[in-house]
């Protein structure tokens, strides 16, 4: 009988799948990377919409880790947690400084 394989979180997942940077011949990351991307950022805003009960110094890791994967449909709630000051600026900046880094991925509505 096989060994059952143990449960792999979707951001294990993702960070075997190795960088996104390294996509196909036009530039776009792996189909593989964004499906597992999008469990990645539900589970990180998820934990980020329970900010109260983190650390502000684990919410500015889950911030960092937000926009490592480009979550620019999270900055409604990243946005949120700066307001509430649940978020340590030392680790990303401020929410202004976060919002710019977003944009830069795309226009972010006003």
């Amino acid at each position: 009988m096989a060994k059952p394989k143990p449960y792999e979180p979707p951001v294990c997942q993702l960070l075997a799948l190795g960088d996104p940077r390294e996509g196909d011949e036009f530039g776009q990351p792996p189909d593989k990377w964004l499906d597992c991307r999008a469990a990645c950022a539900g589970q990180l805003v998820e934990r980020l919409a329970q900010g109260r009960w983190n650390d502000p110094t684990l919410n500015g890791f889950i911030v960092a880790q937000l926009l490592e994967l480009r979550a620019v449909e999270a900055a409604p709630i990243i946005e949120k947690a700066f307001a509430l000051r649940q978020v340590d600026p030392s680790i990303v900046g401020g929410w202004e400084d976060v919002r710019q880094e977003l944009k830069g991925e795309v226009e972010l509505h006003e």
